[in-house]
């Protein structure tokens, strides 16, 4: 108990440091704009929660980055069963699946405002953060699988519901 208690102290210290030096650098730098007081930053966000538009917007986000990552699960579930079936098909989806990975998430920012309407980035941007890590994800576990259990489920008649 008292271990866990120093642990709660030693955070909140921490994280009181961690504001102390935003306050203190934002003084010193003056450049609002740039980086604003801790203080300015707490009285915005009050601002904006009497606002209905921004729990409109939090929602609206939130929908459709659950959105993004709902069709990565399905689609990453998918193709990988599809490439776990199939090598070759996953000698052709390894790359663009690599490179989804690889690309820094400000770029595809960009290149989605450029090619479309900003409504569309939380749902693409979770869709590409997500859908690599369940695809080999799921690969993996696909190949991993115990082949003894698969045949003992077989010969149980077991169904096949999760």
């Amino acid at each position: 108990m008292k271990t866990s208690s120093i642990s709660k102290i030693k955070k909140a210290l921490i994280i009181v440091f961690w504001l102390l030096l935003w306050q203190i650098v934002s003084l010193v730098y003056n450049k609002p704009l740039i980086l604003p007081s801790l203080f300015d930053c707490i009285n915005s966000l009050f601002g904006l929660l009497d606002n209905s538009n921004f729990y409109l917007a939090i929602f609206s986000t939130l929908a459709k980055s659950l959105l993004g990552f709902l069709a990565a699960y399905i689609i990453g579930i998918f193709i990988s069963y599809l490439c776990f079936i199939n090598n070759l098909l996953f000698e052709f989806i390894n790359p663009i699946v690599q490179l989804l990975k690889a690309t820094p998430i400000s770029s595809v920012v960009i290149f989605v405002l450029i090619f479309s309407s900003n409504s569309y980035i939380s749902s693409i941007i979770s869709f590409i953060v997500v859908f690599p890590m369940v695809f080999y994800c799921c690969l993996n576990g696909f190949r991993n699988c115990n082949k003894n259990l698969v045949e003992l489920a077989n010969v149980f008649q077991l169904p096949n519901r999760i």
